[in-house]
C-alpha cells in the first residue's frame, strides 16, 4: 500500500484503453519499487474500462481512478497532476511497456543528486512489429559529472530529452513551485510542459538505460493520428513562445526549427499528402525567414545546423522523391538516431 506521500505517483491518462489495462496493471505490480501510487484518469471512454479501473483499484490500494467527462490527454494529465501526492512524479501511456526497474533506478538517481529530472532510454514499438532504440539524450553535453545545468546552456537543456513526458520522472516540488501544467489538447499537449520543465529545473541527470517501450499510433489511443494531424505542433510551440517572452530569443528559435524539423522527419506518414506540403512550407517559410546564431548551433548541435540548411533549401516536390526513393526513412534514422532491433 502507497504511503501518504509515496515516492512516486505515476500518472496514466485512459481513454478506450480495456485491451491494454490488464498488461498495464500487472506491469506496475512488478515493479521493484513498491511505495508509489498509480493515477488512473478516465478521459470519458465509452468502453469498459472505467469499470475495469474501479475493480482493480478494489484489490490494489496503490490504485486510484478518476473520471472526467471526455475532453483530451492534456487535461486527463492536468487532473492527475492536480492530484498526485508523491514526492516525483511520472507520466505512463497505458499501453506501453514499462521495465520493472523503472520506478526504483529513477527515483533513486533524482534522491541521490537532488536533480529535478531524470532521463531514460525507450524503445519505440511500430504497428508493423518493428522495435527501434531511441536515445533520449546527447551524452557529449553532459558535464564531468554527468549532469545538465540548464542555467548554464538553456539551448541544451530545451533540447535535452526530446518532447514527450514518459521518458522522464520530476520532482513534484518543482513542477509545482514553476506552476507546470498541460496544454489541453489532443497532440503534443506535453511539448510546452516539458520544455518549460527544463528550463525550470536546476539540474538535469540521466540513465543510459532502456527503461520504456512506447507503441507508437495504437488505434483509438489519446495520441491516435499523430500522423495526420502534425500541424498541431504549431499551435504547441506557438504556446510555449508565448509563455517564455522573457527568454532569450535565440534560443527559442533554436528550440522551435528542431522541433520543426523533427516532426517533418518523423510525424509525417504520407508525404503525397496536401496537408504534409502545407506543413512542409510552412516550416521553410519559418527556417528563410528565421536568422540563426549559426556559430552558437554548431558549438553544441552541428546536425541541426545542416537540416536548417537543407530544409531552407529543399523544395517539397525533391522531399517526396526522396521518400519515394525511400531515402527519408534512412535520414530520420541517422539524425534522430534510430536504429532496427526486430522485425
Amino acid at each position: 500500500m502507497a504511503s501518504e506521500m509515496p515516492e512516486v505517483s505515476i500518472i496514466i491518462p485512459v481513454y478506450n484503453a480495456e485491451a491494454y489495462l490488464p498488461e498495464c496493471i500487472a506491469a506496475l505490480k512488478a515493479q521493484t519499487l513498491t511505495d508509489f501510487e498509480a493515477v488512473f484518469v478516465d478521459d470519458g471512454s465509452a468502453d469498459s474500462s472505467l469499470k475495469l479501473l474501479e475493480k482493480a483499484a478494489l484489490r490494489e490500494k496503490r490504485i486510484r481512478v478518476i473520471s472526467s467527462e471526455h475532453k483530451n490527454a492534456g487535461a486527463a494529465r492536468n487532473r492527475g497532476l492536480k492530484e498526485a501526492r508523491g514526492k516525483y512524479i511520472s507520466f505512463l501511456d497505458v499501453d506501453d511497456g514499462y521495465d520493472p526497474c523503472l520506478l526504483q533506478k529513477s527515483s533513486e538517481l533524482l534522491d541521490c543528486t537532488g536533480a529535478d529530472i531524470v532521463v531514460f532510454q525507450f524503445r519505440e514499438l511500430r504497428n508493423d512489429g518493428t522495435l527501434y532504440c531511441r536515445s533520449g539524450f546527447q551524452q557529449e553535453w553532459l558535464d564531468e559529472r554527468q549532469q545538465l545545468d540548464p542555467r548554464k546552456c538553456p539551448e541544451r537543456a530545451l533540447l535535452f530529452g526530446g518532447a514527450s513526458v514518459w521518458n522522464k520522472m520530476y520532482r513534484t516540488r518543482m513542477l509545482r513551485e514553476n506552476h507546470l501544467c498541460f496544454d489541453e489538447i489532443d497532440l503534443y499537449n506535453d511539448v510546452t510542459f516539458v520544455l518549460r520543465a527544463n528550463l525550470a529545473a536546476k539540474k538535469i541527470v540521466y540513465l543510459n538505460d532502456w527503461l520504456y517501450t512506447y507503441r507508437y499510433n495504437r488505434p483509438r489511443s489519446l495520441s491516435e493520428g499523430r500522423g495526420e494531424n502534425y500541424l498541431l505542433v504549431k499551435n504547441a510551440l506557438d504556446s510555449f513562445v508565448s509563455q517564455t517572452l522573457d527568454m532569450d530569443p535565440a534560443v527559442i528559435n533554436i528550440a522551435r526549427a528542431h522541433f520543426l524539423i523533427k516532426t517533418v522527419l518523423v510525424d509525417i506518414g504520407d508525404y503525397r499528402q496536401k496537408q504534409a506540403e502545407d506543413f512542409y512550407m510552412y516550416c521553410r517559410q519559418y527556417l528563410r525567414e528565421t536568422r540563426f546564431e549559426t556559430k552558437r548551433i554548431a558549438a553544441f548541435y552541428p546536425q541541426l545546423n545542416i537540416m536548417i540548411c537543407v530544409f531552407r533549401h529543399l523544395s517539397f516536390r525533391i522531399i517526396r522523391i526522396l521518400d519515394a526513393l525511400g531515402l527519408m526513412k534512412y535520414l530520420r534514422k541517422c539524425i534522430h538516431g534510430r536504429k532496427e532491433l526486430w522485425k
